[in-house]
């Protein structure tokens, strides 16, 4: 969102915002889809809460013992939606935060802090360099005018219905999200889909959400998803037994990206809301 919204010129906060209904609407339907893939197969969880008393106990002591954790993200957001840092203002603070609080818990060492710090410096050089790359050709197709020609080819196939070319595009970030990374496809095409939301007469924010959940199938569809490969290595699954189980969570995902077209409210209300003065 982050990046959409540098790209696109909106509101970072506004988007931040306008994610949260969406989000935990997609948190819901994902935990519903592993209860009814669990029932399907019988699989039975590696851990079980004992009586609901200690169980209770257990998780009120694990929320207070990582309540200093929880302050990074509250950093970040808080600091966006509520004015007080830049994004990347934001960033900078709460990492501060995570390397003076590692080192205080003895979480972290000074030797292992200096390699973190290194291999996040890697990590962001290379980014920069396909960032730079892809903002480039972006700034190719919107000079030769490739945003104008497919607003008119995409009203011209949906004979004026925007949630018709809404669907259009949405399925077009779909299917090239199977070989193409979403970084890459956030980079490349936001500079063109930006423009197109408000033109088909869609407001800003509710089309900005609705690109970044398209986009975020790419994550997990193969055979490039590189939510895929992370949830195999953490779960010590192989990618075959991975994917096998991946189309519901998707379906799943398509069908909260529809609710969320559709209802313009479950995006805007909160921001509307909370950002109205």
């Amino acid at each position: 969102m982050i990046i959409y919204a540098g790209i696109a010129g909106v509101s970072v906060g506004r988007m931040f915002l306008g994610g949260v209904i969406p989000g935990v609407l997609a948190g819901i339907g994902l935990v519903a889809t592993v209860q009814l893939l669990n029932r399907r197969y019988g699989w039975e969880p590696r851990e079980r809460f004992g009586p609901i008393g200690p169980a209770l106990k257990e998780m009120a002591f694990a929320t207070f013992a990582g309540i200093p954790a929880l302050m990074v993200p509250l950093i970040i957001v808080g600091g966006i939606v509520g004015g007080v840092f830049t994004p990347t203002e934001s960033g900078g603070v709460a990492a501060a935060y995570a390397l003076v609080l590692g080192l205080a818990t003895r979480a972290l060492s000074v030797r292992t802090a200096a390699a973190c710090i290194r291999r996040a410096t890697l990590t962001t050089v290379q980014m920069m360099f396909p960032v730079t790359v892809a903002l480039l050709f972006g700034w190719i197709l919107a000079r030769e005018g490739f945003a104008n020609l497919l607003t008119e080819t995409l009203v011209s196939i949906s004979d004026g219905n925007r949630w018709f070319a809404a669907l259009s595009v949405l399925a077009m970030l779909i299917i090239i999200g199977f070989p193409i990374e979403g970084l890459t496809i956030l980079l490349v095409f936001t500079p063109i889909l930006a423009p197109l939301g408000p033109k088909l007469g869609f407001d800003p924010i509710h089309w900005g959400v609705l690109i970044v959940l398209g986009i975020n199938l790419a994550g997990i569809t193969p055979p490039v998803g590189g939510g895929i490969f992370l949830c195999a290595g953490i779960a010590h699954a192989t990618i075959d037994e991975t994917v096998r189980y991946l189309w519901p969570f998707l379906l799943t995902w398509c069908v909260v990206i529809v609710l969320v077209l559709f209802v313009p409210g479950l995006v805007l209300w909160i921001p509307n809301a909370l950002l109205a003065f």
